[in-house]
């Protein structure tokens, strides 16, 4: 019980700093910036809502998005490290906790910022574009093989594109937690900052020349244009449970990197 009460205050803190920081209004500004400058470069601003959206999700600058999702708090260590903060918490509490607790808001943050990003920049496409045109065909074949196709089908755009902002922002909680374990091998914020751009980089590239089905390739089971086991929520489900455990498995190496950084 009282590692519960202890896990819990260790939340409490790290949500009222990363959620109530000037970083995360940034960063939600930051990615609806960045998807609205892949648009003109894609030069699909004259179609509708879920065009654009669709081709600017491929576009080379929406990787850029990853910056500002672990901007937002994904370079804690960091900031805790060089303060000497994380000794403070540590001695008052436990590391294993600390370290779940950032995790997880870290995580969160990612989701957030993704979530809410993309949510703004199809709210502003909204106000002079309809949100599907039946004679683009990307309404069709997304509403065929993509994710969350009920509520295409029924007309609910806007929790439409808030799951899918879940469901990348799933990719990037992963990619920012990865960011939080290099902070800790070189301590610098533009490093910590690029390390999703190249580990996405990465996993774009080498996951296509894998062999096997889509369920084990990563651009699949975070891309809404597929679903993976033909099934809405169990697509989702699926992105997320392996979300968690490669954040887990993250969150124990931090762990043994910190523990030995400050034990």
């Amino acid at each position: 019980m009282m590692k519960g009460g202890l896990l819990r205050r260790y939340i409490a803190v790290d949500m009222k700093r990363a959620f109530c920081s000037w970083k995360i209004i940034v960063s939600i500004l930051g990615i609806c910036l960045v998807m609205g400058i892949a648009s003109l470069e894609t030069r699909i601003w004259q179609l509708s809502v879920l065009n654009s959206y669709y081709y600017v999700i491929y576009s080379m600058p929406f990787l850029l998005t990853l910056i500002f999702t672990t901007f937002a708090f994904g370079h804690c260590f960091c900031e805790d490290i060089e303060h000497s903060y994380i000794q403070f918490q540590v001695i008052r509490g436990s590391l294993r906790l600390y370290v779940i607790s950032k995790v997880i808001v870290i995580s969160l943050s990612a989701v957030f910022t993704m979530m809410m990003g993309m949510l703004l920049f199809v709210l502003v496409l909204r106000m002079n574009f309809p949100w599907i045109d039946l004679a683009e065909g990307t309404f069709e074949t997304l509403a065929e093989y993509g994710s969350f196709r009920l509520f295409l089908e029924n007309g609910n755009y806007i929790v439409y594109f808030i799951f899918c902002g879940i469901q990348y922002g799933l990719l990037a909680a992963v990619l920012a937690v990865a960011a939080a374990l290099f902070s800790l091998l070189y301590h610098d914020a533009l490093f910590v900052l690029s390390v999703p751009l190249i580990v996405r980089y990465l996993i774009q590239y080498y996951s296509d020349l894998l062999p096997g089905y889509d369920q084990l390739n990563p651009n699949a089971i975070y891309d809404i244009s597929y679903n993976v086991w033909d099934h809405d929520w169990l697509s989702f489900a699926y992105a997320g449970g392996v979300s968690v455990l490669v954040i887990v498995l993250l969150g124990m190496v931090i762990y043994q990197m910190i523990k030995r950084q400050v034990i």
